[in-house]
C-alpha cells in the first residue's frame, strides 16, 4: 500500500536549505544546494520554490508526518516502510502487511542521522 503524498507547506530554496525537523526535500532541491549553493540559498533561485514541503502545520489528513525514522541500529529490523519518490513529491510504500496501531518507521539513510549507522 502507498501512503498519500507528504503535505505541507511548499518552501521557497532559503527556507528550504535551513531544513526542520518535519521538513523533506526532493533530490533535486538537494542538488541544487550542493552545486549552486549561492544562488539557492541567497541569489537568483533563493525565493523560487524548492520543493521542499514544510508538514509541521498539516497535522491532519496527513499521515506521512507521523512516520518515524530508526534511529538505532536495534530499530532497523522494525522498518515497515520505504521513502518513494516520483518526481518532486515524496510517498512512503509498505513493505509488508502492518497491523494497526503499528508505528510507521522508515530507513531515512546514513546521512540523516549524524551518530548511528545506517540501515
Amino acid at each position: 500500500a502507498v501512503l498519500p503524498p507528504y503535505q505541507g507547506r511548499v518552501l521557497s530554496f532559503a527556507e528550504g536549505k535551513s531544513g526542520g525537523d518535519y521538513v523533506w526535500c526532493p533530490v533535486s532541491a538537494g542538488l541544487k544546494y550542493v552545486f549552486e549553493e549561492e544562488a539557492a540559498t541567497k541569489g537568483s533561485l533563493a525565493k523560487e520554490p524548492s520543493y521542499c514541503v514544510d508538514s509541521s502545520k498539516a497535522t491532519t489528513g496527513n499521515p506521512a508526518r507521523y512516520v518515524n525514522g530508526a534511529g538505532r541500529r536495534e530499530e532497523c529490523k522494525q522498518v515497515n516502510l520505504e521513502i518513494c519518490q516520483i518526481g518532486d513529491v515524496m510517498y512512503f510504500r509498505t513493505m509488508r502487511a502492518i497491523p494497526a496501531g503499528t508505528e510507521l518507521i522508515t530507513d531515512y539513510g546514513d546521512f540523516y542521522w549524524s551518530n548511528n549507522e545506517p540501515c
